[in-house]
């Protein structure tokens, strides 16, 4: 019940639970509510099996809520898509997709309730001092999408839902190993020339893995990123391979981690909106 003297209450509300937010979520909450966390959040590894986290603050009192309290909720979480397409095409190659990732994105974090902003700021509540983790998001196709029809690559799982962050690209220059671990999305490609011919994986890495350009081979390739992620937007990164595939994904088994595929540069833009 609400207090007598009009005084105003504070509610707190977000969906879905802690536990089905999962991955070691911990809901703490002190006797002042001066704390009121949910502590290390992680996106679930599997980009389809990530749940989207909203969250409300708001007041209300006996005088002007006596029907009820508004609960405006926020998206927490950035949305990420990635779409593959071949503007004005290289006709000298075909590219069959088969997966993409999101690679060495902070994968933990706490979320302060009572730093949470209302509707109108912006303050995100998200705190990842305490975390240093990143991790490689991954969803892997039942069956391989055309580039050449401009494959938009997460309409079945609705895109990743990770947590806001700033990324600091791969260096693929200085680093190929990338063992400072800078962030990329990639690709499990399979590139032909139009007569059928295996241009990538690279024809030493199949043979070394024991397999044939008859049996569907596909690698990663992958493209540096640094994009500020900020909560409640959704980033669409349309990645165009009409010139280059983009290097060899550095968690690849080869030789050649690092190297461009292609000769020329894989061009991108990010469409960035509200997420509604």
């Amino acid at each position: 019940y609400y207090p007598g003297d009009g005084t105003n209450l504070t509610f707190y509300a977000y969906a879905p639970s802690a536990e089905e937010l999962g991955s070691g979520s911990n809901l703490e909450i002190d006797n002042t509510i001066k704390n009121l966390t949910l502590k290390g959040f992680s996106p679930a590894d599997s980009i389809p099996d990530q749940v989207d986290f909203i969250a409300t603050k708001t007041t209300g009192n006996n005088k002007n809520n006596v029907d009820s309290v508004p609960l405006v909720f926020k998206h927490c979480l950035s949305q990420i898509e990635i779409k593959a397409i071949q503007q004005n095409p290289n006709n000298s190659y075909n590219f069959e997709i088969k997966g993409v990732r999101i690679a060495q994105a902070i994968s933990k974090g706490d979320f302060d309730f009572t730093a949470f902003a209302s509707a109108s700021e912006s303050e995100s509540g998200w705190n990842l001092s305490a975390y240093t983790d990143k991790q490689i998001y991954t969803y892997e196709f039942d069956e391989p999408k055309d580039m050449a029809q401009g494959a938009s690559l997460m309409d079945e799982c609705g895109g990743a839902m990770l947590i806001p962050q700033q990324l600091t690209a791969w260096d693929v220059v200085n680093d190929k190993d990338n063992r400072s671990k800078g962030a990329y999305i990639s690709l499990l490609l399979r590139i032909t020339t139009k007569d059928g011919a295996l241009v990538y994986p690279f024809k030493e890495d199949a043979k070394a893995k024991g397999e044939s350009e008859e049996n569907k081979t596909y690698a990663w390739a992958a493209i540096p990123v640094g994009t500020k992620w900020e909560a409640g937007k959704k980033y669409v990164y349309i990645l165009n391979f009409a010139n280059g595939a983009g290097y060899v994904d550095p968690e690849e088994d080869s030789v050649h981690k690092g190297k461009p595929i292609l000769d020329g540069e894989v061009k991108f833009d990010v469409e960035v909106t509200d997420w509604e």
